[in-house]
C-alpha cells in the first residue's frame, strides 16, 4: 500500500480484522504528534486504525525492497518460452513464508474461517 492510498482508505469504511491480543508500543514524541494530527484530520478513524495502516504501508514498501533469491525449480516442465517458477530462498521469500505461518496462526486464534491470501514465495523467470 502506497502512502497516498491511505488517504483514500481513511475516507472509506474500516476493513481489517484486528488481532485478538493488544500490542503496546511507545512512539517517539514527534511521531506521536504526527499521529495525533492525523487523528484530528480523520476523526472517523481511531488512533489504532491510523497506526495500523501506517505500519501496513511501511511494511509493504519494505517487502518490495527485500531481495529475492532463486532456489529450487518448482515448475518441473521445461517448455521453451514458458515461465519457470522457482522457490524464493532470499529475504523476501523467508518473509513471505513467515507471514503465511503467522497469519494462519492468528486466523485460528480469532476463528477466521476464510484464509486471507498471502503472496507465495516464488521467483518467476523465463
Amino acid at each position: 500500500m502506497e502512502p497516498q492510498d491511505l488517504i483514500h482508505r481513511w475516507h472509506e469504511e474500516p476493513q481489517h480484522p484486528l488481532t485478538p491480543k493488544q500490542i503496546s508500543i511507545r512512539l517517539p514524541i514527534d511521531v506521536a504528534a504526527k499521529v495525533a494530527a492525523l487523528c484530528e484530520i480523520y476523526p472517523t478513524r481511531t488512533k489504532t486504525e491510523i497506526i495500523a495502516d501506517l505500519v501496513a504501508s511501511s511494511v509493504d514498501q519494505l517487502v518490495q525492497a527485500l531481495p529475492s533469491e532463486k532456489g529450487e525449480l518448482l515448475d518441473q516442465e521445461s517448455i521453451p518460452g514458458r515461465i519457470r517458477v522457482y522457490q524464493d530462498v532470499g529475504l523476501k521469500g523467508r518473509f513471505l513464508e513467515g507471514t503465511a505461518r503467522h497469519l494462519r496462526q492468528l486466523e485460528k486464534e480469532v476463528g477466521h474461517s476464510e484464509p486471507i491470501p498471502v503472496p507465495l514465495p516464488h521467483v518467476r523467470m523465463l
